[in-house]
């Protein structure tokens, strides 16, 4: 599969990342990981695709992210989502239901559920529990 190889050494450079106590290794390596991460999303590699979405979400490994861009995190997770990430599925759905998209985060829990997310059924129980 196409962008696996990639994907491969990103994961490795983030373990370590995480296992790194030097702040300005740590930043060049992140530096290497998501270029290389980069290139497996694009080449199409569905966990690359989730992955490189999170790196523009919330969460950094930093703190506040410098990244975070909304548009950039859902078009990644919709990727990820149509190429069979159960968590990607579940993340998009959650920004879905977030906007009041209660249509397309049924929907979307559903398709979660079915790869196998079992966050997704209590992500969907609650929400149709807080849209009555």
């Amino acid at each position: 599969m196409k962008g696996k190889k990639q994907y491969m050494e990103a994961e490795s450079i983030l373990t370590t990342i995480y296992s790194s106590n030097d702040k300005s290794l740590k930043k060049e390596l992140y530096t290497k990981y998501l270029i290389l991460l980069r290139k497996s999303a694009y080449l199409g590699f569905p966990e690359a695709q989730f992955d490189l979405g999170l790196q523009y979400g919330d969460s950094y490994i930093f703190g506040n992210n410098p990244n975070h861009k909304e548009s950039k995190y859902i078009f990644w997770c919709q990727k990820a989502c149509s190429n069979g990430v159960a968590d990607a599925c579940n993340n998009l759905a959650a920004v879905y239901e977030g906007k009041g998209l209660f249509n397309e985060a049924t929907l979307t829990y559903k398709k979660a559920i079915a790869l196998g997310n079992k966050l997704a059924v209590k992500n969907l129980r609650t929400m149709r529990i807080k849209d009555k």
